[in-house]
Formats: structure tokens, sequence, C-alpha cells
């Protein structure tokens, strides 16, 4: 296979008032040449599901560009009331070295008091970069178990990559889909589990038009975000 899972970058919880921006210190390097995939789970400002623009941009210490994938808010109707997943990736040029920095940077801050990160590199075939396939896939659930997704592509190799956001302080470890992997999770902890965020993920490399991604965690306000690649 031309893609393949190098490890985790790290992962990083922030429960700070009016967050502006939340960073991720890696805890090992990104290479020059690999794939960076990024999901930013947060606090909801929209009252709607549906894509807020929550994350308004993504940079890193090596200077790379991140491009966003898909974000989706579970809005659960009302501000704070939910949560927002959102999926970035960088086709890594400049690489980014074991300790840097992943930023991730917000709208609406003074309703961001809760954010959880994880990301995980990947390696691809020289001289090629991924880009998104087919439409990617959203879901909200509420009080719940996150619910199956999947995304229909061509029959071609993909990475396909399910972030999930969660409004809890739970420190559960996703079940994953079978032939899936786990990401690295983390949470925010402190006070009731409902004013913090967790952020969880699975991901397959797979030949074919589709593969349904349905992991079991514990019943929360979620948000998910499928993207294939």
């Amino acid at each position: 296979m031309a893609i393949a899972s190098v490890g985790t970058l790290g992962s990083a919880n922030s429960k700070t008032a009016n967050q502006a921006s939340a960073t991720l210190t890696t805890s090992s390097a990104l290479a020059a040449g690999n794939v960076g995939v990024l999901v930013v789970a947060v606090d909801n400002n929209q009252a709607t599901d549906g894509d807020e623009g929550a994350v308004t941009g993504v940079t890193d210490s090596g200077g790379n560009t991140w491009t966003k994938g898909a974000e989706f808010t579970n809005g659960n109707g009302s501000i704070q009331a939910g949560c927002v997943c959102s999926v970035w990736f960088s086709n890594s040029v400049n690489g980014v070295a074991n300790g840097g920095t992943i930023t991730a940077a917000f709208s609406n801050a003074t309703s961001r008091d809760a954010s959880a990160m994880s990301a995980w590199e990947f390696s691809k075939a020289a001289n090629s970069n991924l880009a998104v396939e087919g439409t990617p896939g959203t879901l909200a659930n509420d009080a719940a178990d996150p619910g199956s997704l999947d995304v229909t592509t061509a029959n071609i190799e993909c990475l396909r990559f399910r972030g999930i956001a969660g409004e809890t302080s739970a420190t559960g470890a996703i079940t994953t889909t079978a032939g899936w992997t786990p990401i690295t999770g983390d949470q925010t902890a402190g006070g009731a589990s409902d004013t913090n965020i967790a952020v969880r993920g699975e991901f397959i490399i797979s030949t074919g038009t589709g593969s349904a991604s349905d992991p079991t965690l514990g019943p929360a306000d979620h948000a998910s975000v499928y993207v294939a690649f």
C-alpha cells in the first residue's frame, strides 16, 4: 500500500475560558513528505447542527499548510450545549520537529472554554499528495454512542479517518470498528462532565468504495466527521 500509518503526533487538552486558539506540542516528529491529520474538538457556538467554522485555520512550527477536511457541530439547541469536531490535514513539506507545535485558531472565542486535539502521521508515495475523496460524512448523536458513518469513493486505496468530539470528561477508550485503528484520545477535566470536551477517533487504510465506521464509546453529546483521503 502507498499509504501507511506512522504513529501518533501527540494530543492536548485545554480548559481555559475564551480560547482564541489551542496548541498541541508534538510528541514525535512529523517528517517532511508525510501527512499529518489533526482532529480538533471544541465547545460549540452555533446552536444548530452543521459547519459553523469554529476552527478558522491551523498552523505549525514547521510552516506547513493545513487544509480543512470537514467540520461539524452538534449544536444541541444552545451555545456550549454540544460540541464541534473539525478534521484538518497537511501534506508536510518542511516537517515538524519533536516538541514542535500545531495550533488551531478559533472563531467566537468567548464560546470556546474547552478543547482537545489529537494528531496522527501517515506516510505516502513519493511525489504524491493526499486530498479529500468523496463527500465527507458528518453526524450528531445526543446523549448516545456515536453512530455509523461511511463515505463513498471510487474503488481506490484511501485513508479513511473518523474524528469524534464529545461533550464529556470521560476517559474511557474507544472500542474501534473491526479492522480500524484508534488515535490517541484526550479530554479536559474538572466540574460537571458536560462542561468538558473529549477527542477520539479511528482510521483504516483500505481499497474499495466504502468502509463503515461504527465504534463503541460511552454515551454523550457527540459530533463526528469522517473524511476519506
